[in-house]
């Protein structure tokens, strides 16, 4: 499943985003400031300028800063973020507690 966010950005306000590869931000109003850095560190740094209408896709697994062109009085987007991987899931699931016991498990236990 595929989560959506919509974010308005007023005055100098600059998100950091953690995001997946394949997170999608769509630009619905005013000018985005892009700034992607890439979870690797051997891989550059990339800037970009969104307009209204305008769609930018990650390649990779990182952190985006967020913030509304100088002109703009404020910028909206969507932020899609790409779903989890299955072991991700599954991970946080056990560690809750709320996984269910895998039968290996079951006939080992007392």
């Amino acid at each position: 499943m595929v989560s959506m966010e919509t974010h308005v950005l007023t005055g100098n306000l600059c998100l950091e985003l953690r995001l997946r590869r394949g997170a999608t931000v769509h630009c619905t109003e005013g000018v985005l400031w892009l700034t992607f850095e890439p979870a690797r560190h051997d891989e550059p740094s990339a800037d970009w300028m969104l307009v209204r209408g305008q769609v930018r896709t990650l390649a990779g697994h990182g952190r985006l800063f967020v913030s509304r062109g100088v002109m703009t009085p404020r910028a909206i987007f969507e932020l899609e973020q790409a779903p989890a991987p299955d072991w991700l899931s599954r991970l946080r699931a056990w560690w809750s507690g709320d996984a269910p016991v895998a039968p290996q498990a079951a006939a080992r236990a007392p």
